[in-house]
């Protein structure tokens, strides 16, 4: 199949995700889409690639502070999840998480367009672990969404 989803229909699927209506108004402002429409990976082709990244592709990875950190796995896992989906799926997730201990820090991971059984959803990845979530992950880390770069 090869539905496509408009820009401004992306847009709307990552503002739902935001708690209000100020908060989906900035997302708006600061996101960055720049293609018009955006094609869907299948699930089944979704977790074959997830699986691809946390068996082959994350050990080769380091976590290197400011040098190859957060945003720098979340680039690189766009860059590879779209060449390897041949969509353009894929976007960076700019935010805030807040650990289990209250604290907050800025923070990146991607979102990616699956088409499922009951139409097409944004489902959040974190690079650095492979772990797909809704909000939370279940190192009890809460992930707020300010920005998407797709």
């Amino acid at each position: 199949m090869s539905e496509r989803v408009s820009r401004f229909y992306l847009m709307l699927l990552y503002a739902r995700k935001l708690r209000d209506w100020v908060g989906r108004l900035v997302f708006v402002i600061k996101s960055w889409f720049r293609d018009i429409e955006y094609v869907p990976v299948s699930e089944e082709r979704f977790r074959e690639l997830i699986e691809w990244w946390v068996r082959d592709v994350l050990p080769l990875l380091h976590y290197t502070p400011e040098t190859f950190d957060c945003d720098d796995y979340s680039a690189y896992f766009k860059a590879w999840f779209n060449f390897e989906s041949r969509t353009n799926a894929c976007a960076e997730a700019i935010g805030e998480a807040r650990l289990p201990d209250g604290s907050r820090v800025g923070h990146e991971w991607v979102g990616v367009l699956v088409r499922t059984s009951k139409g097409v959803k944004v489902v959040f990845v974190e690079p650095q672990t492979g772990e797909v979530f809704e909000e939370r992950t279940t190192d009890g880390w809460d992930y707020y969404l300010r920005a998407v770069i797709a």
